[in-house]
């Protein structure tokens, strides 16, 4: 980076079923053995050992806030490795949100998965929750209300209990659940990250 130029440190983190254990943790193995054989080449492939590559090994003071979206039958990248990178951003009194969806693989969230109703559910599920943490960094504005009167912000507290729920209108997904504690529905009208409710 340019010494001179703006800092390359991102102000936030923003992670879909990230590897970011690409090597052994205080002498433990990587969690199967696919992802052991795929990290034992990353030292030929990129020239460096994988701890020098590896987002956990450099976890520390001073890192952005963070919010991880990984699905619990990932079998690419362990959905383990992402609570043990939440767990150690914390231990370091960073912020992370792990978002926990049960039942769902590597890619969940992307534009066109899924069938019938359930086609980009999670899609918007993940840009509805990945909206709230954004705004309550207070990096996103609120949209007017439909009348024009201006929307009330949130805590970022306020925000994350609604993002542990489904969006509004929806039905059975399969549950996002933050890591330590799982969310009630909401009922109808349930309020939206940005204050609105749903019609």
């Amino acid at each position: 980076p340019d010494p001179e130029g703006p800092s390359a440190k991102p102000n936030a983190l923003v992670l879909f079923n990230p590897a970011t254990v690409l090597a052994p943790v205080d002498g433990d193995p990587l969690p199967t053995e696919e992802q052991r054989e795929r990290f034992d080449g990353l030292t030929q492939r990129f020239g460096a050992p994988p701890e020098s590559m590896s987002p956990y090994h450099h976890v520390g003071d001073g890192l952005p806030p963070t919010i991880v979206f990984h699905g619990t039958a990932d079998e690419t990248v362990a959905h383990s490795t992402a609570v043990r990178f939440c767990d150690g951003l914390r231990a370091h009194e960073t912020r992370c949100d792990l978002v926990s969806y049960n039942g769902a693989g590597h890619g969940f969230f992307n534009f066109g998965r899924g069938e019938g109703d359930e086609r980009n559910r999670m899609y918007e599920d993940t840009v509805y929750r990945m909206d709230g943490f954004l705004y309550s960094l207070e990096w996103l504005d609120p949209k007017p209300n439909p009348d024009g009167t201006p929307r009330k912000r949130r805590t970022w507290e306020d925000v994350l209990g609604d993002a542990l729920k489904p969006p509004p209108g929806g039905t059975a997904l399969p549950r996002a659940t933050d890591d330590e504690e799982n969310a009630e529905p909401p009922a109808p009208g349930q309020s939206r990250p940005d204050g609105s409710e749903e019609g």
